[in-house]
């Protein structure tokens, strides 16, 4: 349960992640929540024009079933492309998923590595061709992506959780209904026709001084407006 127990005041401020994630705290205990993105460093995730953009796809994520790091070996052997596959192999929740995941990856046109330090996957943002994120759980926001498209990179994302909220479909990337949907878009290299520019100007909506504002626009309403308590 991972909302647990509502908190123990009558009109209490809780602020969501998303639109989404607040939908499933007013369907869960009936309270109107505020939504307050989560915010990037976009002094750190930016895109570097000199880098030279390589035909690899790129997996970041877990190896976990949530992440769904299997799908994207899959869409590599269904479309014959290649891709990277990033991940802590420490924190995992399963030994025998990690173990199948490395069983689909050649060292060639799939290949596995370990989780890099935050400033080696910028680097991976800016010279991979596009982010596979296609999660299996609602998400509350999605750094990943956000941190991808602040980087240049188009993202291919599924309809869970905020993710629609954050990639604006078929301009910072594609937002698809299915594993069939995700293998049409690779397949035709539809990637190709979005603009970094267009994926920078998406992530810059989710930064840290955004998040910040909003917070401090939100404790304002809590202090001035005495709508809460």
């Amino acid at each position: 349960d991972v909302l647990g127990s509502p908190p123990p005041i009558k009109h209490p401020c809780i602020v969501s992640l998303s639109q989404d994630q607040g939908r499933l705290i007013t369907l869960r205990w009936g309270f109107i929540t505020r939504t307050v993105y989560d915010g990037i460093d976009l002094n750190l995730y930016k895109p570097d024009p000199s880098i030279q953009r390589s035909d690899r796809y790129l997996f970041v994520g877990r190896y976990s079933t949530q992440k769904c790091a299997l799908e994207a070996t899959f869409l590599s052997k269904k479309c014959n492309v290649p891709v990277d596959l990033y991940g802590d192999i420490e924190i995992i929740a399963s030994r025998e998923y990690l173990e199948r995941v490395k069983s689909q990856c050649d060292g060639e046109q799939i290949v596995f590595h370990e989780g890099v330090p935050r400033e080696e996957v910028v680097k991976l943002y800016q010279n991979h061709r596009a982010l596979i994120h296609l999660v299996n759980y609602n998400e509350a926001f999605g750094l990943i992506p956000v941190e991808a498209m602040a980087c240049g990179m188009p993202v291919i994302v599924n309809r869970r959780g905020a993710l629609p909220e954050t990639v604006v479909d078929g301009k910072s990337g594609f937002v698809v209904n299915s594993l069939e949907e995700a293998e049409a878009i690779i397949r035709e290299d539809k990637v190709s026709s979005i603009k970094p520019e267009d994926c920078v100007e998406q992530a810059a909506k989710f930064s840290i001084e955004a998040s910040a504002q909003g917070y401090l626009k939100l404790f304002d309403e809590m202090i001035n407006q005495n709508i809460y308590w």
